[in-house]
């Protein structure tokens, strides 16, 4: 029982690490979650101060229960712990974008090319884009999969972007 304890408690710490490096890097992480990591800690520390099998039996109880939440969400924190990671990749693909709309915008001129819708549409998807960035480096995104959001909200967009020019220089 004690050495089971031990590694709950080496467990807990490490997600316990985890969040602290994830809300120092401004990544909000969900409360849903820091409940049900509070409600195991709070357990853990009630076991270790059982002195009777009631005791145990009372707090063994709510585990199945507590741990399954913790599982549900540590996919998400691991994603959530390596967007800082990602964070210089999604900037670049934005300053490319914004060179490419730039890019875009003088040869429109240049050649006299009415280009407004195209323009518009390339603006209108990286006002787009760098919302979903900014929501990104803060972990307030829509769903569980953040390398989907970022698939979906920042690649797939910006590859959009960046095809657009093609008619302009057509």
């Amino acid at each position: 029982m004690k050495k089971g304890l031990k590694q709950v408690e080496k467990f807990l710490a490490n997600i316990e690490r985890t969040i602290k490096r994830v809300e120092k890097q401004g990544i909000t992480v969900d409360q849903t979650f820091k409940d049900a990591f509070a409600k195991a800690k709070d357990l853990a520390a009630r076991t270790k101060a059982a002195k009777t099998y009631q005791e145990i039996q009372d707090v063994s109880d709510q585990v199945p229960d507590t741990v399954q939440e913790l599982n549900d969400y540590l996919p998400i924190l691991e994603q959530l712990s390596r967007i800082p990671k990602i964070t210089k990749a999604l900037n670049q693909k934005v300053s490319e974008a914004t060179r490419a709309i730039s890019s875009a915008t003088a040869t429109a001129k240049r050649v006299k090319l009415d280009a407004s819708e195209e323009l518009a549409t390339m603006s209108s998807l990286l006002v787009e884009v760098k919302d979903a960035v900014a929501r990104i480096k803060k972990g307030t995104i829509d769903g569980d999969d953040v390398y989907g959001y970022v698939e979906d909200s920042v690649f797939t967009k910006v590859d959009d972007i960046l095809q657009l020019p093609s008619s302009i220089r057509a």
